[in-house]
């Protein structure tokens, strides 16, 4: 599925969430040093699209410490620190500033997804060993860039475990879902739409 995110000619978009996930600490305290997340685009370059890309943490941001660039790309968030309780699960948001549409900017119908894989994930546990270990990747929602977005208000959440080990972290992924219109649709026509379904 696919979200459309209205973005400007003039100004930057800021707060477009890209993925959400959990992670916990099971059988003992740890700390997560550093997190990469992979960033897939289409049209321009992820270091071009995205002006700026965090890790939140509730209201403690961290800025990425390196992007690579190419539409198949990294962004590495380093020095973290974060702390996570045994039995204790943190939801963590990447959120994107997008760039404006035009020139020096993105193009109109650009998509972009943020995904992560487990094993790259840093960690420690009290013991000082690795404390995240798993190949398993979770995937935000596709996002495409338009500048006309119609708004629709009804929406759906869902969440699934993602990564389950037992001895270590749980890397669970959140996905919110909206209902689209359909290319010809308005608001009124969905509206009525979704009173005769």
């Amino acid at each position: 599925m696919a979200s459309y995110v209205a973005v400007s000619e003039t100004t930057d978009t800021e707060d477009v969430e890209m993925l959400i996930f959990n992670l916990k600490a099971k059988n003992q305290n740890m700390r997560v040093n550093e997190i990469t997340v992979n960033l897939e685009t289409t049209g321009t370059d992820a270091d071009v699209l995205f002006k700026d890309l965090q890790l939140c943490d509730g209201d403690d941001c961290y800025g990425y410490d390196e992007m690579t660039s190419g539409t198949s790309a990294e962004a590495t968030f380093i020095d973290l620190d974060m702390d996570i309780s045994k039995d204790t699960t943190k939801t963590l948001k990447v959120i994107g500033k997008i760039n404006i549409v035009g020139t020096g900017g993105i193009n109109e119908g650009d998509t972009a997804y943020v995904s992560l894989d487990a094993s790259n994930i840093v960690g420690e546990d009290a013991n000082y060993e690795d404390a995240i270990t798993g190949t398993n990747v979770i995937t935000g929602e596709l996002m495409i860039f338009l500048t006309a977005v119609a708004k629709v208000s009804n929406m759906s959440a869902s969440a699934g475990a993602i990564v389950d080990n037992p001895d270590l972290a749980d890397v669970t992924f959140i996905s919110v879902s909206y209902t689209h219109l359909r290319a010809h649709e308005t608001v009124l026509d969905l509206v009525c739409r979704l009173l005769l379904e």
